[in-house]
């Protein structure tokens, strides 16, 4: 009879965790939703993330948060109705630079049709959106709060080497109890209309790194880096290539799944 082990010449000793190696598992609360989960992290794993990542987090972040919200409070007891100034380079750095650059993409259809008298000079400029239409899953909201889609048309030179966009133009999509509906587009020439439609771009972005994005970053390859690390004897060429790819990754998604403060815990405050 034909053996099935691809590596005969080998013990249990030559694999990173021996018979406890981990394993992808179905997602607890959504087996046929989500990418399986690992749940059973080696001991070693949860001891180089503590070590490095939690230690961390501990020192810097929670102080930061702290004095974010006491900032936050001090601002809503003193200017309860408003947001600090933003200039139109701090707003179009914000969306065109940075974490939230990943979502810049040609323009569809409906961005030509809308923003169709912004589209002027094609010859010299490329044009972007930041499209932030996800928030129109958003329609149930507390008393006092806002929420709107938007999409932000943005251009730069193609004679550039260098990615200076600039902000041109922006419309909102509200919910006005049955359907979207689109607002008038807006330019920075609206004044006052134009400062807060900018503040309704960055609300959308922020859901959508934190809540669509970002989770597709972190769970899928739980399951290539806990099954490499499994059945691949720890001389294997791919696993020692894999390997300061893989460091740490399978505890930083668990915590974001299942730690005490995390947006996405099925338990979180």
């Amino acid at each position: 009879m034909m053996s099935n082990n691809p590596f005969p010449d080998l013990s249990i000793d030559d694999f990173l965790y021996g018979h406890e190696g981990p394993w992808p598992q179905p997602s607890r609360d959504h087996p046929f939703g989500l990418a399986p989960g690992i749940y059973q992290i080696p001991d070693a794993e949860w001891a180089d993330w503590k070590a490095k990542i939690g230690e961390y987090y501990l020192k810097n972040s929670v102080p930061f948060g702290l004095e974010a919200a006491a900032a936050a409070a001090s601002m809503a007891t003193s200017n309860p109705f408003d947001y600090p100034a933003m200039t139109d380079a701090e707003f179009t750095t914000l969306v065109s630079e940075g974490l939230f650059s990943k979502f810049l993409s040609p323009l569809d259809d409906y961005e030509r049709r809308v923003f169709a008298d912004y589209l002027t000079d094609t010859d010299r400029y490329e044009y972007w959106k930041a499209d932030y239409t996800c928030m129109r899953v958003v329609r149930q909201l507390y008393p006092g709060e806002a929420a709107c889609a938007s999409v932000t048309l943005l251009r730069r030179l193609k004679s550039e080497q260098t990615f200076n966009y600039e902000a041109v133009a922006l419309i909102l999509q509200v919910w006005d109890g049955q359907q979207f509906v689109d607002s008038e587009v807006f330019t920075n020439a609206d004044g006052e209309a134009w400062r807060v439609a900018r503040y309704f771009v960055l609300q959308g972005a922020i859901h959508r790194i934190n809540l669509i994005d970002h989770t597709e970053v972190h769970f899928p390859p739980d399951a290539i880096n806990a099954i490499s690390k499994t059945v691949l004897p720890k001389d294997n060429l791919v696993l020692r290539l894999l390997q300061p790819h893989l460091w740490l990754s399978m505890c930083v998604n668990n915590t974001v799944l299942e730690g005490q403060r995390s947006l996405i815990n099925r338990n979180t405050w």
